[in-house]
């Protein structure tokens, strides 16, 4: 896990910005355990806890991260976090990654997580979730 600048870690968020973070991960695990295809989503939250969901969909990942990007900067959300799909590698293995960009508004950063899984290869395999989610680093703010 790497060291995190800005705001540090999820332990230094705010337990909404936690919960915000975990409802993500466990709607993106659940999109891919079913086989489905993880199209990138963001939730957002405002001041009252009202949460707002939205899929961006273009002819590519890029595309689609970038229109999330615009769409949840002018949402007027307190906090957000964007979901998709995607590669981590930790200790020298590649792995299929649910990554997930958590912001709250005011913090100089986002704080990356992932979960690392592995998905069903045929129907009759089970699907596995490996490890526990992981703080992966930062990125820019979403709004």
């Amino acid at each position: 896990m790497s060291k995190l600048v800005g705001m540090g870690s999820l332990s230094e968020a705010s337990q909404d910005l936690v919960d915000l973070v975990f409802f993500g991960l466990d709607r993106g695990i659940d999109t891919v355990r079913d086989g489905r295809q993880l199209l990138p989503f963001v939730v957002t939250e405002d001041g009252d806890g009202e949460r707002g969901f939205a899929r961006y969909i273009e002819e590519t990942l890029e595309g689609s991260l970038s229109l999330a990007r615009t769409g949840v900067h002018g949402s007027g959300a307190k906090r957000a976090v964007l979901v998709y799909d995607g590669f981590s590698t930790q200790k020298g293995e590649r792995n299929q990654t649910v990554l997930l960009e958590a912001y709250e508004i005011g913090a100089p950063d986002a704080i990356v997580v992932g979960q690392r899984y592995k998905p069903k290869a045929t129907p009759s395999e089970r699907f596995e979730v490996i490890g526990n989610p992981a703080e992966l680093g930062t990125s820019e703010p979403l709004f």
